[in-house]
């Protein structure tokens, strides 16, 4: 979480035609750790426009190049955490996750498994 604010470019492309930063690159491991991080819903809470406005491209617009809002949702993504982490619940598993590609990636999840998020509410 502490890199969620660092622009430096990486030259590595995910998911994007941009390259991408250590920000990004920091939070798809977030993402890649705990299943269903609520991304559009920590944008909205950083500043950003309401999700249900959002398409998966908003995340790129709304961080990229603005430090000021790179902090926002760093400090949100943290606050998060700090909330919700008694309610995340360890899945162990080679495979990976939720990702469209789990049947036929053969790479092994380095991790064991991910945490789900159990939103009691």
């Amino acid at each position: 979480m502490e890199f969620l604010d660092n622009p430096e470019e990486t030259g590595i492309l995910v998911m994007t035609l941009n390259p991408s930063t250590i920000a990004d690159l920091a939070y798809n491991i977030i993402e890649n750790i705990i299943y269903n991080m609520p991304t559009l819903e920590l944008i909205e809470e950083a500043g950003g426009c309401l999700k249900e406005e959002m398409n998966i491209y908003y995340y790129r617009f709304f961080l990229d190049g603005n430090n000021k809002n790179r902090c926002y949702f760093k400090e949100t993504v943290k606050k998060w955490y700090s909330q919700n982490n008694s309610n995340l619940i360890w899945i162990t598993t080679d495979n990976h996750k939720y990702s469209d590609f789990a049947e036929t990636n053969p790479f092994k999840n380095p991790a064991g498994g991910y945490y789900i998020f159990n939103n009691k509410e």
